[in-house]
């Protein structure tokens, strides 16, 4: 396949901006676009030169569109995945890959079937600090890595109305945002066994948690600690990783990287320093080139599957009041 004729299945926000950095990467074209809301698919059709259709089926089954980018709310994207594949075409789903692993095992087994990719967009590893401090963990500069702390607090209303406020269409704060953390953590700590969880709602603002507190334990001893909130004005990001012979901070989207072995000085790197393509273009020129050129994909259904579990399995443990294995969500075989 030499250039992608693409189908957009959700026409919000980030779908026109993936869409459009596609069409900037060379190689694709926009052929049609799909959203619950014809008024939207019509006012995307427009802006992005592409026909405006009304069925996920009609959309998938043109034979004009090679593969297809599904950006709807994540408790739509069972159906657009398997849309996509009954009708043979390669998937980019954003993140989370669904709000169930139940949902995750159809989408990856349809694909599966079908014959057809699927990636999915768990682009967070892919920001320059992110990036960076997995490189330098996997080189070992700290150390083995033994644990890593996130917070990631703020204040935003747009979770207040509209499908995010929803647990049906958004499944709730940790798989709705928080999967891009947990999904960090696989990166650096390896395979997750046990998730424990507390969550909160602070102000009552949505049908779901605006606070939570989850610790998940890995294969090889690692701990992840994750301290997430949308009901914190003073908003911060910042991570804290501990590695067996020093350890390594960074402020997430901004800022710079520091880190330091317990006899060595410390090493400062600056956003400048690390350069780098915009995570976005990179994330969809892996996904192009794994279909033009067949170059392995950055990430895959299993990635976007693991982070859902790790979620699933704390909402499971703050329901129940206590720890919750990997393995009570996942099927035997894995």
């Amino acid at each position: 396949m030499d250039n992608v004729s693409l189908g957009v299945i959700g026409c919000g926000v980030m779908a026109r901006d993936l869409a459009r950095r596609c069409v900037r990467l060379g190689r694709v074209r926009i052929a049609a676009v799909y959203d619950s809301d014809p008024d939207i698919a019509a006012s995307a059709g427009v802006e992005l030169v592409a026909e405006p259709v009304f069925d996920v089926g009609e959309l998938c089954n043109r034979i004009d569109i090679d593969a297809v980018i599904i950006a709807s709310p994540p408790g739509a994207h069972l159906e657009g995945v398997l849309a996509a594949a009954a009708a043979g075409k390669a998937v980019f789903c954003e993140k989370p890959l669904g709000i169930s692993v139940a949902e995750c095992d159809r989408m990856i087994a349809a694909c599966r079937n079908a014959g057809v990719p699927l990636f999915v967009g768990h682009v967070l590893r892919l920001f320059p600090l992110f990036r960076h401090s997995i490189r330098l963990c996997r080189d070992s500069v700290i150390g083995k890595v033994r644990g890593v702390a996130i917070t990631r607090t703020g204040y935003s209303t747009e979770f207040h109305s509209g499908w995010r406020s929803g647990r049906a269409m958004a499944g709730g704060l940790l798989y709705e945002v928080h999967v891009h953390e947990f999904d960090y953590m696989r990166a650096l700590l390896g395979r997750p066994t046990r998730v424990t969880a507390r969550l909160d709602d602070a102000y009552r603002k949505m049908e779901y948690e605006d606070t939570a507190y989850v610790m998940v334990e890995f294969e090889g001893g690692g701990t992840g600690l994750l301290h997430a909130s949308n009901s914190s004005p003073i908003g911060e990001y910042n991570v804290h990783i501990h590695g067996s012979e020093g350890n390594m901070v960074h402020g997430g989207f901004g800022g710079n990287l520091r880190y330091q072995t317990i006899h060595g000085v410390a090493t400062e790197v600056s956003l400048s320093e690390i350069g780098g393509q915009n995570p976005y273009d990179r994330e969809l020129g892996s996904w192009i080139d794994s279909l033009t050129i067949g170059l392995e994909p950055l990430f895959t259904g299993e990635d976007g599957r693991m982070a859902v579990a790790m979620a699933e399995c704390a909402y499971r443990s703050a329901g129940s009041g206590k720890p919750v294995s990997i393995s009570e969500v996942l099927t035997p075989s894995d």
